[in-house]
């Protein structure tokens, strides 16, 4: 889309956000625009929860020119890739350029921590992820803080103790792994 095009999309969003905002007032929305332009006149209907694209792109360029191959990890762990068994085999030649296919074949799942996990730190929790379930990494955790809001902490540092049921984010082969855990 290009110029009156994405005036037009995001007029449209914030028209039909305002609409239902006026009909249902306690409901909370959920809205995605595609640009920035819009996102004071949400906020002035009240509208808490707003994903933006164009703000996503500029935090992830930003954060690549402080970490060089950022925004190659978040999108391997967004994007769906699935080699075969097979072709993993005819690419053990490949060297590091492996590793990176074998990576790429990775993704983000979230999942419920057991109860087996209840009194250990999350460095703890880590350890034993990795260790119990092939290349399977325990990135963060959500979990409530002290006033009661819902909160995701990526690799919290040792006084965070988890208590078994939090939701926990890892990178896994699978789905099925992540369950397993």
């Amino acid at each position: 889309l290009v110029g009156s095009e994405m005036c037009i999309r995001d007029r449209n969003i914030m028209l039909s956000c305002l609409a239902f905002k006026d009909y249902c007032p306690d409901i909370p929305l959920y809205v995605q625009l595609p640009h920035s332009r819009g996102l004071l006149y949400l906020m002035a209907a009240n509208v808490k929860y707003t994903l933006c694209l164009d703000q996503i792109k500029m935090l992830l360029l930003g954060q690549s020119c402080l970490t060089p191959g950022f925004t190659t990890l978040i999108s391997n762990l967004i994007l769906t890739f699935s080699p075969e068994d097979e072709e993993l085999g005819v690419k053990r030649a490949w060297g590091w350029s492996y590793e990176y296919y074998v990576g790429m074949s990775h993704e983000l799942y979230g999942c419920i921590l057991p109860s087996k996990f209840s009194g250990l730190t999350f460095a703890q929790a880590a350890m034993i992820v990795y260790t119990h379930f092939k290349n399977t990494l325990l990135i963060g955790v959500q979990m409530k803080n002290r006033e009661g809001d819902v909160a995701i902490l990526l690799n919290p540092d040792e006084s965070v103790v988890l208590s078994g049921g939090e939701i926990a984010f890892v990178i896994a082969k699978s789905q099925q792994i992540a369950q397993k855990i």
